[in-house]
């Protein structure tokens, strides 16, 4: 696999926002969606343990990726926008890096 995990975390967040078709993600349900692809690296990437909410924040904060406050599903949390990701996906990503993240 040629991605570093940089690369890994933002197909996988790619990944999400479009099978899940939102413009905004609470951070436990991006970790969770993660997590939850058995071939990514992100349910054993804390020692053994699955991303931490403030792991995840260190690795976006690299791409100025930062969370936010925002109302979800009518209750106001800490997560991510799509459009804060556009610059990072098209920078990083290529349509190669969607293929072999899917």
């Amino acid at each position: 696999d040629h991605l570093s995990s940089r690369e890994k975390l933002l197909a996988g967040s790619r990944k999400v926002f479009t099978n899940k078709a939102v413009e905004k993600i609470k951070t436990a349900d991006l970790i969770t969606h993660l997590c939850s692809d058995e071939d990514a690296m992100w349910a054993t990437y804390n020692r053994g343990h699955r991303l931490s909410s403030r792991q995840l924040s260190k690795r976006l904060t690299e791409h100025g990726i930062k969370s936010k406050d925002m109302r979800v599903d009518g209750s106001v949390c800490k997560g991510y926008e799509l459009s804060q990701f556009t610059e990072a996906f098209a920078r990083y990503l290529d349509d190669e890096v969607v293929e072999s993240a899917a």
